[in-house]
């Protein structure tokens, strides 16, 4: 439970980057999915981007999921779609959308490839850009969860120093995106 929490801290500390990461796409005229796996950022982003965006997540009816679809794919004015990794990483095209960026990472390696493959589908005739935010400034966190990440011992793997701590628990974590970078 203390690593979940951790880990929506960290989800949360890094929505203003994912911001501004958007807000330059958007200055390029391109249509973005950008991906969260936790509700803090799903909200927060939504407010930055108003009526430019839809939000699908675990909430969302079935029945009014591909209507927001739609409209990314459609509506010029409609440039951001923000989802849940889990609600909104399978089965949907949305082939309108240049870039897909994940604000936060989910456990599992094959939901992000599925949540790549929302825009990289049939029909895409134009380059995909997938952009994957990982957050080495644990300083963010506050309270237990910072002290958990903060102890100074590897989660797992083998990890030596405290200048490599940050990236450890990530390797630890995520070993799919760092593979053996932390093992000696």
């Amino acid at each position: 439970a203390s690593l979940t929490k951790a880990r929506g801290q960290l989800a949360a500390a890094k929505v203003k980057s994912s911001i501004e990461l958007v807000d330059g796409i958007l200055e390029r005229e391109a249509k973005v999915i950008l991906f969260s796996c936790f509700n803090r950022p799903e909200q927060a982003l939504p407010k930055h981007f108003g009526e430019a965006c839809v939000v699908l997540n675990g909430e969302t009816p079935s029945a009014k999921r591909q209507a927001l679809v739609d409209r990314l794919q459609t509506e010029p004015g409609v440039r951001v779609f923000v989802a849940n990794l889990v609600a909104g990483g399978v089965g949907l095209n949305q082939t309108a959308a240049s870039q897909v960026v994940f604000n936060d990472l989910e456990w599992v390696p094959a939901n992000h490839w599925q949540g790549e493959d929302r825009a990289y589908r049939i029909g895409q005739t134009g380059t995909v850009n997938v952009h994957y935010f990982v957050h080495l400034n644990l300083n963010a966190i506050k309270g237990e969860s910072g002290r958990l990440l903060h102890l100074g011992k590897p989660v797992g793997g083998r990890c030596f120093g405290k200048s490599l701590f940050h990236l450890c628990i990530f390797c630890a974590v995520f070993p799919f995106i760092y593979g053996a970078a932390c093992v000696s």
